[in-house]
């Protein structure tokens, strides 16, 4: 059972109750009901966005890594210190990273007999000297040698051709002679990487998703902007300026249900209310207009709802009721309850005469359905012909 709404009002709050209703919180609520409104438009998108991170791994084809490491060491001559010899060979390290990238190495790579004989293709110098990136941590006497390729054979026999050449050209141009000053040698042997290392597919879907995310908010708020319909009874009793009298679930809309007296809360909260107010009036006449809705049914459903409080009810629609205050007789019965249809539309002039002569009128909405405009055209008609609006009902 769902408890009437009532329009929002203005009062002189305590500073405490201020700080509650702050206008922070206020637009944390809008937004979390903004996004439960919305909720399945943005799972789409953001699900559209990790889709198209998904469809572009499959096109992007994957690199491998294959890493190795050298550690250069120096010997000292008589006349030199350990000391001296190591200052050297770290002051030597930016020229064996440059050789590593250099054309003399790749040539010597390119021509090893492992590479020439076993690679898918044969690489040119220049594709691996752009292959092969060579760093020196911390500037110590390690080099770490990372080869990337898309065929992981590739990348694999590149590294050990490395791991062999390197060496022997260090050797070829450093220690010239009799003077042995420099010993390049294997830390770490070539090994490769068991997965690809690019395209990162954990990045690339979390990226998806992050840009899913934002075009879904943005969405989000562009279909609110742009929505002038009502979603909630509090939106609906600030436009009416009465309280939404029953809420009527939409797994139990009207016409379902017929002949469950639990089906439609909503309804027989509505008929409560007016038969409370009917019993303080001496007009018998329940009207229902509808901004946005069909009102047969809700008139329908009301009048079942209100016979089962009253011994007889009777349905008419607005020209109908018209027609019998146009006859020379009395008011139509005065003693009988009418509930009478408005229909759906604008105030019409049998609708507008139906609203000055009944004893009530309720507005009926829909979630989704009724839109700002509609609601508040309908209660400006009423309010011209001083229409006794008692509140709503509203179907979601």
């Amino acid at each position: 059972m769902t408890a009437p709404h009532a329009p929002r009002r203005r009062a002189n709050l305590d500073p405490d109750r201020q700080k509650v209703d702050s206008g922070t919180q206020r637009a944390i609520y809008a937004a979390a009901e903004v996004a439960t409104r919305y909720w399945s438009t943005m799972l789409m998108v953001i699900l559209l966005g990790i889709g198209a991170a998904a469809a572009a791994l499959s096109v992007v084809p994957p690199v491998y890594r294959a890493d190795v490491a050298f550690y250069v060491g120096g010997h000292a001559v008589p006349t030199e210190s350990p000391q001296t010899a190591s200052t050297m060979v770290i002051s030597r390290i930016p020229s064996y990273l440059e050789l590593l990238h250099s054309d003399m190495l790749s040539d010597a790579v390119s021509a090893n007999p492992s590479v020439a004989q076993k690679a898918s293709r044969h690489p040119a110098s220049r594709e691996i000297a752009e292959s092969v990136t060579a760093t020196s941590p911390d500037q110590t006497a390690v080099i770490q040698v990372v080869v990337r390729n898309r065929s992981p054979s590739d990348a694999l026999l590149i590294s050990q051709a490395i791991a062999s050449e390197f060496p022997r050209v260090v050797d070829r141009l450093d220690n010239a002679g009799d003077r042995a000053i420099v010993r390049i040698s294997v830390l770490s042997p070539a090994q490769l990487q068991p997965y690809p290392d690019s395209p990162n597919r954990l990045r690339w879907l979390l990226v998806g998703g992050l840009a899913g995310l934002v075009a879904a908010l943005a969405t989000m708020w562009i279909r609110h902007a742009l929505d002038s319909t009502l979603h909630t009874a509090a939106e609906v009793a600030d436009l009416l300026g009465e309280p939404v009298l029953g809420v009527v679930e939409r797994s139990n809309r009207l016409g379902r249900g017929r002949g469950n007296d639990d089906t439609n809360d909503g309804l027989h909260l509505l008929g409560a209310a007016v038969d409370r107010v009917l019993q303080s009036r001496s007009g018998w006449q329940v009207l229902v207009v509808g901004a946005g809705t069909e009102t047969s049914a809700v008139a329908r459903e009301l009048g079942t709802v209100l016979s089962r409080r009253r011994q007889s009810v009777r349905l008419m629609t607005s020209q109908e009721f018209v027609g019998q205050l146009e006859q020379p007789q009395a008011r139509v019965y005065p003693n009988q309850l009418v509930v009478v249809d408005g229909g759906s539309g604008p105030i019409s002039a049998s609708t507008a005469v139906a609203a000055a002569e009944c004893g009530v009128v309720v507005v009926a909405t829909t979630a989704g359905r009724t839109r700002v405009p509609q609601l508040r055209d309908s209660v400006n008609g009423l309010r011209l012909v001083h229409a006794k609006v008692i509140g709503g009902l509203f179907y979601r």
